[in-house]
């Protein structure tokens, strides 16, 4: 018994460090997501100023260049919306990272449990064989001793006190 309490207790302790490990790699994961976001949102604010800046000098230049002002912002925009799928791709992959990690969780739970549920079997089927060897060891002493065959000198199965032995 306590030799499967000691491989519950260390298949427990392995799924913590598993578990634990996995909520580190999701945090970093996040981290990076989040640094990446800063950094898209810096790269979003610098290019608003370089728009404003250009739509100043623009209307100072007047309608000659405002064709490649345009061209500008079509571009801009074209990244603008590359930048949005990216993000939209990497909070995408966050989410099924995590979805793995709970799924994994819910696999190796079930796998434990079943392990316990066969160790449990086992047990009972030693327990019961046991008990029908030492059935069957008292039927068999019981019966030699009805036929009048004398008791070996050491009787390993307890006999009830009421069957005399012949010593």
């Amino acid at each position: 018994m306590r030799a499967a309490d000691a491989e519950n207790e260390r298949l427990r302790q392995r799924d913590r460090d598993r578990d634990r490990r996995d909520e580190l790699r999701a945090l970093e994961e996040q981290r990076h997501r989040e640094e990446r976001e800063a950094a898209l949102e810096a790269e979003r604010e610098r290019q608003r100023r370089e728009r404003e800046r250009e739509r100043e000098r623009v209307t100072a230049l007047g309608d000659r260049d405002r064709a490649w002002h345009e061209e500008r912002e079509a571009e801009l925009a074209r990244e603008r919306a590359q930048l949005l799928a990216r993000e939209r791709a990497g909070r995408a992959h966050g989410a099924a990272l995590r979805e793995q990690i709970r799924e994994s969780r819910q696999r190796r739970q079930r796998d434990r449990e079943r392990e316990l549920e066969e160790l449990q079997r086992q047990r009972r089927q030693e327990r019961e064989r046991a008990q029908s060897l030492e059935r069957a060891g008292r039927s068999k002493l019981q019966t030699l001793r009805a036929s009048g065959v004398p008791c070996p000198p050491a009787v390993p199965i307890d006999v009830p006190p009421d069957v005399p032995c012949p010593h």
